[in-house]
C-alpha cells in the first residue's frame, strides 16, 4: 500500500493481524508451562479474535478494495495489493481449519 500512497489501508490491515498476534503469543507462553486449562482458555479466546477479524472483517476490506474507485495511476498497486489479500485470506482460512482440528484433536485425546 505505500506504492499506491493508501497507508490507511496498509495499516488497517496489520492491525487486524495484530489484534489475534498478541493472544497466539499468550497461548505460546501457557503452552510452556503446567496450566493446560489456561493455555486451552487462551486459545479459544484467540480463535474467537482470529474468527472476527480475519474471517469477517478482512473479507470486508478486501471487497472494498477491489470495488472502490482509485487514481487511475495507483489503481494497478491497489488491485495487486487486494489479490494478494485475496490469497491471505485463503490461507486464514485454512489455518483456522488446522486450528478447529487441533481443538478437536485436544477434546478427543484429553
Amino acid at each position: 500500500m505505500i506504492y499506491g500512497n493508501n497507508l490507511g489501508i496498509g495499516c488497517t490491515i496489520a492491525y487486524l493481524h495484530d489484534i489475534a498476534d498478541i493472544f497466539g503469543c499468550i497461548v505460546k507462553f501457557y503452552a510452556s508451562t503446567h496450566f493446560q486449562n489456561m493455555t486451552l482458555y487462551v486459545f479459544v479466546v484467540m480463535l474467537s479474535v482470529w474468527l472476527w477479524t480475519r474471517l469477517i472483517v478482512l473479507p470486508q476490506i478486501i471487497y472494498q478494495i477491489m470495488t472502490n474507485d482509485f487514481d487511475p495511476l495507483v489503481l494497478f498497486f491497489v488491485r495487486m495489493n487486494g489479490v494478494f489479500l485475496c490469497v491471505l485470506q485463503f490461507l486464514h482460512a485454512y489455518w483456522f481449519y488446522l486450528f478447529i482440528l487441533m481443538i478437536l484433536h485436544k477434546i478427543k485425546t484429553g
